[in-house]
């Protein structure tokens, strides 16, 4: 190995003094290039670019070396497409197709180690011009090969002819741990487990990345698992690693049966269990490839491989009919830029469907546009020689609504309908038909193709927006063409019935009816199946005299089989027949029945009667209560008590109205009936007499009265029926009267306190003019009596003498009256004016004013007026108190004769005027 590295180091470091050399592609089409430098560009060069139509291959071929060809720059439209092959044409391994949407700019594209002798072959073709592309072409580091080995698994394995075999049951759970043999590890770069990608694939869309893995298989088959390893620069294991997983099968248990199907109750029958395990074997045309994960609008190439090698050595396709149909499950939210092309061992190539062409419908019920790897729902789609029609003729005939699985929905979009059922998780809507596909090319260009070899699809998804997955695809070929590829037979462990032991057992029957007896197999991994066998049993009569009982003395008892089964043949011990049977026994005694069915089975059962006295009934004495009062009647005795007014406890409270007689049934615990009664006599209540209520005044007594009892309890302590009281307010007295019968009964009496008047008189005037009129008004009372006879709140009387007026005031309610008395003294008067007819007012205090003199009421109303000899009013006063002094607007009047008048009006006398002169001297 030392010399092989410094072999390659030699090489690398002399190309590198290689002289520069630029290759247009469409200068060196159809040649190969042995150099180990220089440039690599589209038919433009490096300055110009490419013109649609062209169809050029290269091949880089040092003949010391391995070509390397790294991308500078990539720009090309849609529909032109650079494929790389490892090796010397375009037979080789397709590793590559750069598109628009898979540009290579950045990556090495690099010859295998192993089988490419270092080449790389170019293919171009174009339907548009753009500028093209700029690559350095060098050599460098190949592929290093390395094997892939199992290390470890759960349950373990066992190896056979160098694959590895694990044994489960359906829906076991299987650990596994890969490991890898680099044997050409450091050669060219270094390699190790950490570095290296490990998936297993299951197939029917079951991948599983990484080194240790734990998968579950529900499926009762075998499954080939393969190990996918790629080391650190991309280069993939140089052999597939097989785990072959055997699936417990369900067997056979034809022969297991049971000697009679149809018993009576609690007979026995002989059960035969035979179970024969059932094979599993494979053939090429199941191995189906499992989930391939299309990236968005790379317009790279993804293959999946399926590697048949169980047909004959040298076996060809001799008839396209042998193709039943390739299948596909897959989603995809764009079908115009797919193109699916399905290759054989040597290459030969079907266009499933080409791109463009297809527009947009939807295959299965994708996530459109999500930018993540998460799946949709996936249809599987066939395609055959018997297809209806291609994907692309399709386009715009069917829609269907449905809501993806990241909740987005979609109404009445194109879709291509599947070739199987819909799945069971779909959400779609609408017809909902299946359609059979027809390839583009025919299935005729894979006759002479070898069987055993490398089959591969390879899908291109060429525009950006979506991404998509195929989770598993197959091929279905003709039976007569497929041998058997491996297979297996599980082996018997354990058998058993779950009834008895072994595989022959008696079974005795317990429970009439249909029964399910179960035949069981356990095989040696673990895995448990059964089989189920139908008995009848006929029910023997279904009678049931009950539990043993006892009846009253005397009584009669029906005894009942309670047979549920017709046309019954029963006898009872008693020598009657039939169904039922009335009984008198005189002591305990049993009695039996026999019952036989119409089919012959015969069920016994007896009873014991047993006869129990009848209940001793105590009861409360017959008694008397007060009508409005209770009684409690008590028994004992039983254990249910009824009483006839509805009562169903040992007590009973009850309040009659009226004398009433109470039947009581007892009931004992050995269901014993006996009845009595008691009477409750009821007494009315006192007949109490009372004295009315009274009205009295106040401060005087009242004399109450009761009778009709011989007790008496007045609520004011007093024992007996009568007595004098003299409240100080209206008082309410209550007696309680106890007649001969203790029965109690209570009424009351009222005494009513009637206040005593408090009279009073007022008046207008205590002193008056004589013949004046003088108002008296009487209070406190509610009538009045004055001592003039006048009965009247209100008196008016015309005085001429002094005198004293009195009234009586009364109050009266419900014939009492009480009285108080007052009076007034009115003084009469003789009322006059005096005028003097000089007066002197020289200011020496004698006689200078003129005023009037005499006796005038202080209420009167009093006006005097002075006149000169000329008639002008000289003076005026209202006042009688105020008089002239002889002055006139503050002169004095000259000495003469002044005429004056006077007027008073006085309320109790008529109004007068007095007219006069006065002298006035100085």
């Amino acid at each position: 190995m030392r010399k092989i590295i410094l072999l390659f180091s030699i090489l690398f470091i002399s190309i590198g003094t290689i002289y520069s050399q630029t290759y247009e592609i469409d200068q060196y089409n159809g040649q190969t290039i042995t150099s180990c430098g220089g440039s690599f560009y589209d038919s433009g060069g490096q300055s110009s670019g490419y013109t649609s139509g062209e169809s050029y291959i290269v091949t880089f071929a040092p003949t010391t070396n391995f070509s390397n060809v790294t991308f500078n720059s990539f720009n090309v439209v849609i529909g032109d497409m650079l494929e790389v092959f490892d090796g010397a044409d375009v037979s080789a391994q397709l590793i590559a197709i750069y598109n628009n949407g898979n540009s290579p700019v950045g990556q090495t594209v690099r010859a295998s180690f192993l089988g490419s002798q270092g080449k790389l072959t170019f293919r171009w073709t174009s339907v548009g011009a753009s500028s093209g592309w700029d690559a350095t072409v060098s050599c460098g580091v190949p592929c290093q090969s390395f094997n892939t080995i199992i290390t470890q698994s759960t349950p373990p394995f066992t190896i056979e002819d160098s694959i590895y075999f694990i044994d489960i049951c359906p829906g076991d759970t299987v650990q596994l741990r890969a490991s890898a043999d680099f044997y050409l590890n450091n050669a060219f770069y270094h390699q190790d487990t950490t570095t290296t990608d490990f998936t297993w694939n299951f197939g029917l869309n079951n991948s599983v990345i990484g080194q240790n893995i734990t998968t579950t298989l529900n499926s009762a088959q075998g499954y080939n698992a393969y190990i996918i390893a790629t080391d650190t620069i991309g280069c993939s294991a140089s052999q597939a690693t097989e785990v072959r997983i055997r699936v417990s099968t369900q067997p056979v248990f034809d022969g297991t049966t049971i000697a009679r199907d149809e018993i009576c109750q609690n007979d026995t029958t002989l059960l035969m269990g035979m179970v024969e395990p059932t094979p599993w074997s494979i053939t090429p045309s199941l191995s189906v490839a499992g989930t391939t994960y299309l990236p968005d609008g790379s317009g790279v190439s993804y293959t999946s491989n399926l590697n048949f090698s169980g047909f004959a050595t040298g076996q060809v396709l001799q008839n396209a009919s042998d193709i039943l149909k390739i299948f596909m499950e897959i989603e995809h939210s764009y079908i115009g830029d797919l193109n699916l092309v399905i290759k054989c061992p040597n290459n030969s190539a079907v266009t499933l469907k080409s791109y463009p062409g297809g527009g947009a419908n939807f295959l299965g019920e994708p996530t459109d546009g999500n930018s993540s790897q998460i799946p949709g729902l996936g249809y599987m789609y066939h395609w055959s020689a018997g297809g209806t029609t291609t994907m692309a003729n399709a386009f715009g005939l069917y829609q269907y609504s449905f809501t993806d699985l990241l909740g987005s929905s979609y109404t009445n979009h194109n879709y291509l309908p599947p070739s199987t059922a819909y799945p069971a998780t779909s959400t779609a809507t609408g017809t909902l038909p299946i359609v059979q596909y027809k390839p583009e090319t025919p299935f005729n260009n894979f006759l002479g193709c070898p069987l055993n070899g490398n089959w591969s699809i390879t899908v291109t998804d060429n525009l950006s927006i979506d991404n998509g997955f195929i989770f598993q695809w197959g091929i279905d070929f003709s039976p007569s063409l497929l041998p058997v590829a491996w297979g297996y037979t599980p082996v018997v462990d354990t058998t058993h019935w779950n009834v008895g032991v072994g595989d022959t057992t008696i079974f005795n029957s317990i429970v009439s009816g249909s029964q399910s007896l179960t035949y069981s197999m356990t095989d040696m991994a673990g895995c448990t199946y059964d089989t189920s066998i139908n008995i009848f049993v006929n029910p023997v009569p279904d009678i049931d005299l009950g539990n043993d009982t006892n009846i009253c003395i005397f009584d009669s008892i029906m005894l009942q089989s309670n047979n549920t089964i017709n046309s019954t043949d029963i006898v009872w011990s008693s020598g009657d027949t039939g169904d039922s049977v009335l009984v008198i026994p005189e002591s305990t005694q049993e009695f039996s029945i026999i019952a036989t069915s119409i089919l012959g089975c015969v069920s016994y059962d007896t009873i014991e009667v047993a006869l129990a006295p009848l209940p001793t009934i105590q009861i409360s004495d017959d008694t008397l209560i007060c009508i409005g009062t209770t009684a409690s009647l008590a028994a004992s005795g039983g254990t249910i008590y009824q009483w006839s007014n509805g009562i169903n406890t040992d007590n009973n409270i009850v309040s009659p109205v009226t004398t009433s007689i109470y039947q009581l049934t007892v009931t004992d615990q050995n269901a014993c009936v006996d009845d009595t009664s008691v009477t409750v006599t009821v007494a009315t209540l006192p007949n109490i007499i009372m004295s009315n209520d009274t009205v009295i005044c106040d401060g005087t007594t009242a004399n109450i009265k009761a009778k009709g009892g011989i007790n008496y309890s007045w609520s004011n302590g007093i024992s007996t029926a009568n007595q004098t009281v003299s409240p100080a307010s209206t008082t309410t007295y209550s007696v309680k009267v106890e007649d001969e019968n203790t029965c109690i009964d209570s009424a009351d009496i009222i005494v009513e306190i009637l206040d005593i008047p408090e009279a009073t008189i007022t008046s207008n005037y205590d002193t008056i003019c004589r013949n004046g009129t003088i108002k008296l008004y009487a209070h406190g009372g509610m009538s009045y009596k004055w001592n003039n006879g006048k009965t009247d709140s209100g008196i008016e009387e015309h005085a001429k003498v002094s005198d004293r007026y009195s009234v009586l005031a009364t109050n009266t309610k419900y014939g009492t009256s009480c009285y108080d008395t007052t009076s007034i003294y009115v003084v009469v008067e003789n009322c006059a004016v005096y005028i003097p007819n000089a007066f002197t007012p020289n200011g020496d205090a004698l006689n200078d004013i003129f005023i009037p003199e005499g006796i005038v009421s202080n209420t009167a109303k009093f006006n005097m007026f002075i006149y000169n000899r000329l008639g002008q009013l000289v003076f005026e006063s209202n006042d009688i108190n105020k008089g002239w002094n002889g002055k006139f607007r503050g002169q004095k009047m000259p000495t003469g004769t002044y005429t004056w008048l006077i007027r008073v009006t006085e309320k109790s006398i008529d109004s007068y005027e007095l007219v006069g002169t006065v002298h006035l001297l100085r």
